[in-house]
């Protein structure tokens, strides 16, 4: 059915489109906004590119959020984005900062979920360099004081580390596993031995400087050791953790308060190590953190 659109209604989008934009007159008057396109198409009007600029970085978010974190949600996509995403500039004359998280599809249902509640954009994407040819899922803004706040906490200079953290402490649960679910790993191996071998390891760059990390397993009691290694495909780092005991109080640590938070393939590999580890809490030699700092 072909939406009635009265004069009033058209005199508004003459008057507002080219300087506030189509989502404002949208909002003002009740019309889609796809309707109002069309409209200021036949009139010939067009939106300020001043305008268009503010619009893109102007926020459907709100920074305090991110500044002064009190969501989960922000505390576990700021982990994702430190390891699997990115802060870019536009092409355009103010260079506005784009905050991207890339994912494999399939592993993408709750962060997409979470990005999406936060109001971030996503689009597909066919990753033809992948063996697979993976269907990538991508999360993005466009925000200037989004961007600047990351830049400022190292995510544009990865290898310096982050104190992002700090600033929400009670939730460096959340943060830390947004870092797993990005680069960290639950590994079960025989690796040729007659029992099979644990451990959780975080990877990057061989120039990595782990401080950060290190300093809250550290803050948990988490053993933990950082080694440098070299291969066919070049040099990289890793921080690792090879103890049970410490597995199972990260991983409880991380998890304890998950429900709809995580990466399943991951949350997975602790329940098969919890499984393998059994006598460990039957001999009651497991111990859990029972509080967050």
């Amino acid at each position: 059915m072909k939406t009635k659109v009265t004069k009033e209604q058209i005199s508004f989008i003459k008057e507002n489109y080219s300087t506030k934009g189509g989502r404002y007159c949208a909002e003002s008057i009740g019309l889609l906004k796809s309707t109002i396109s069309s409209i200021a198409n036949r009139l010939g009007i067009k939106v300020d590119e001043n305008v268009m600029r503010k619009n893109m970085s102007k926020s459907i978010i709100n920074i305090d959020d991110y500044k002064n974190v009190t969501d989960p949600n922000i505390a576990y996509i700021l982990g994702l984005i430190w390891t699997d995403g990115c802060v870019i500039f536009s092409n355009n004359a103010s260079k506005t900062p784009v905050i991207k998280h890339v994912c494999v599809l399939s592993d993408s249902f709750s962060s997409d979920l979470i990005f999406n509640a936060l109001n971030w954009r996503n689009f597909k994407s066919e990753n033809k360099k992948s063996i697979g040819k993976n269907t990538m899922s991508t999360s993005w803004i466009s925000s200037r004081d989004l961007g600047d706040y990351l830049i400022e906490n190292n995510y544009r200079d990865k290898n310096k580390g982050t104190c992002i953290y700090n600033n929400f402490k009670s939730l460096t649960s959340h943060f830390l596993r947004g870092v797993l679910d990005g680069d960290g790993c639950i590994t079960i191996s025989n690796a040729g031995k007659k029992y099979k071998q644990t451990a959780v390891y975080f990877s990057s760059s061989v120039d990595q400087d782990w401080t950060f990390l290190s300093d809250i397993l550290d803050e948990i009691c988490i053993k933990h050791k950082i080694r440098k290694m070299k291969d066919i495909r070049g040099e990289s780092s890793q921080l690792c953790i090879h103890d049970s005991v410490s597995i199972y109080n990260l991983c409880e640590f991380i998890y304890k308060s998950s429900e709809g938070i995580r990466l399943e393939r991951k949350y997975n590999k602790y329940l098969e190590f919890l499984e393998y580890k059994k006598v460990f809490k039957r001999n009651n030699k497991l111990k859990v953190l029972l509080d967050e700092n």
